[in-house]
């Protein structure tokens, strides 16, 4: 049986934008942030995100938390996804559409690089391979 690990997103949606330090208030996450979104049909996420998994699990001591964000996509789908691809990362899905709109997603892959304070210190749009993300994990860590 799938343990079902993806979470919805719908009015919920300033979760992940103060786990991102992107809401007023407090961030519910200390520590630098990696956001990923991505969706099950596109090839250059199914590509990166073992890299994420990866490098999650090479800097677990470093208080570096990564945070997948589905693009409105059924969470089975995405749930299956991920076990295919053996990825254990926290992931939600942005049934709304709202999160994205709020970090001006254009493209898939994009990944947002978040510093201790808050601040996004590095945007990518486009697939991340290892050198790649962990060059934007630097910015960050």
């Amino acid at each position: 049986m799938l343990r079902r690990r993806v979470f919805v997103l719908g009015l919920g949606a300033s979760f992940v934008s103060a786990a991102c330090g992107a809401a007023e208030g407090p961030a519910p996450i200390v520590g630098p942030v990696v956001v990923n979104f991505f969706a099950t049909w596109c090839g250059p996420c199914r590509k990166e995100l073992p890299a994420f998994q990866l490098l999650a699990e090479r800097y677990a001591d470093r208080d570096l938390t990564f945070l997948l964000v589905d693009m409105q996509e059924d969470p089975d789908a995405v749930a299956v996804f991920l076990s295919e691809l053996r990825v254990t990362l926290p992931a939600v899905v942005d049934s709304s559409g709202e999160v994205a709109k709020s970090y001006r997603v254009r493209g898939l892959p994009s990944t947002f690089f978040i510093g201790r304070d808050g601040v996004i210190r590095q945007a990518q749009l486009g697939e991340l391979d290892e050198r790649l993300l962990e060059a934007g994990i630097a910015n960050i860590v």
